[in-house]
């Protein structure tokens, strides 16, 4: 009975994952641009989501500590969503705790195919005429970034990135060296003809790393990960990226050389960042903010892309520190039950959300449904049961 239960749960948040996916592909992509309507039909498809998200998290049987939690942050981050029209926040906490228990290898595997068929019919129908390619001009190079029927170029690069990302978690220990070359190439031909630097220094944050811990080094990643300070600095990344991302804006003038190279290697995001935070400061509560910024090209800015900094400046510091938490525990999660890959890619992440905002979507922050042990269980598996890093057999 239990099995049977826990293989009706997977399936259907395998779904809910699915449903969401797709809408939010569309929504990056022009097709939303044909149907005005679209952002309605995206809201409601959420909508759709919260309740069977929601039942879940309460067929997986949470103690009631966990589930008074639970009602506590759920319903803070419903109120945000509800307030702000925004609801990245809402999507990525009710993802997370419908996660429990879940296969997500599982989820990715179904997950990957429906993503390949929608970045080519979408591919296709730009080939065909019926997208089109966006005159987004480089800051840095002057060139034309290639959207490939997206709504903007990094869409097509967070596409090559999430499949990719799953990908390396499903093969885990059979991925090969040509898996990792060919993935490589890939990022190399989409990062470069979108001019997507982040999203593509992420990929091969990823690829590196993978295969030194679980390939060329894999011998030596269980000592390296199991002492202490380097466990304590993965499990506190979120928080470090988090404070020096308010320190280089807070400490940093214009004018000097430090800023000059900082801000032009993240295509002037530094000074809307100053903008925003000398003009709006950090908030305990969500606040509706008129974010429209003049950039140095003449087009108007409306973003905050830095993930830390747009949750404290607009949904506040109750959300930015329950991120914070949840990002570090699920890092510890991987730790203590030895999934290298996920650790790498969500240190991968934390450098990612210093140069973009919508990574806290649950479609993009594929870590969040990723759980390794049920946090409903008194019981902590003693680290020595299962530990073997050397072996990359828990990917």
């Amino acid at each position: 009975m239990e099995k049977e239960v826990k293989g009706f749960r997977n399936r259907i948040f395998t779904l809910v994952y699915i449903i969401y996916g797709i809408f939010s592909v569309i929504e990056w992509s022009q097709i939303s641009t044909i149907y005005n309507n679209y952002e309605k039909i995206y809201l409601v498809s959420q909508i759709v989501c919260i309740p069977v998200l929601v039942f879940l998290f309460i067929s997986s049987h949470p103690r009631k500590k966990i589930f008074i939690l639970y009602i506590i942050i759920a319903s803070y981050a419903l109120g945000v969503g509800f307030f702000l029209k925004d609801t990245r926040f809402l999507m990525f906490i009710l993802f997370f705790f419908a996660a429990v228990n879940v296969d997500y290898k599982n989820t990715f595997r179904k997950d990957i195919i429906i993503k390949i068929l929608l970045f080519l019919i979408i591919f296709l129908a730009y080939k065909a005429g019926y997208l089109n390619t966006l005159g987004i001009i480089s800051r840095e190079t002057g060139e034309i970034r290639q959207t490939f029927g997206f709504s903007y170029p990094t869409y097509v690069m967070y596409m090559i990135m999430i499949i990719s990302m799953e990908w390396i978690i499903i093969r885990a220990k059979q991925l090969t060296y040509l898996e990792l070359v060919l993935i490589s190439l890939l990022g190399y031909f989409f990062g470069k003809v979108t001019d997507a630097r982040g999203e593509t220094v992420t990929l091969y944050f990823v690829i590196i790393g993978v295969l030194l811990a679980c390939k060329l080094f894999k011998s030596k990643s269980y000592i390296f990960l199991e002492n202490k300070l380097i466990r304590t600095l993965l499990i506190i990344a979120p928080e470090i990226a988090c404070v020096l991302s308010y320190l280089l804006v807070i400490i940093l003038k214009p004018g000097s050389m430090l800023y000059g190279i900082i801000n032009r290697f993240s295509s002037w995001r530094l000074d809307i960042f100053q903008i925003y935070l000398h003009n709006y400061g950090i908030r305990i509560f969500p606040a509706k903010l008129s974010l429209n910024y003049l950039g140095a090209d003449g087009k108007w800015v409306q973003v905050i892309d830095n993930c830390y900094l747009y949750l404290g400046i607009q949904l506040g510091i109750i959300c930015l520190i329950t991120y914070l938490i949840i990002f570090s525990y699920l890092i510890k999660n991987a730790l203590d039950y030895h999934r290298i890959i996920m650790v790498v890619i969500m240190i991968g992440f934390v450098i990612l959300n210093t140069v973009e905002y919508v990574t806290l979507s649950p479609a993009i922050a594929l870590y969040c449904v990723v759980w390794s042990k049920n946090m409903h269980r008194k019981e902590v598996r003693k680290r020595n049961e299962t530990r073997s890093f050397s072996s990359c057999t828990n990917l």
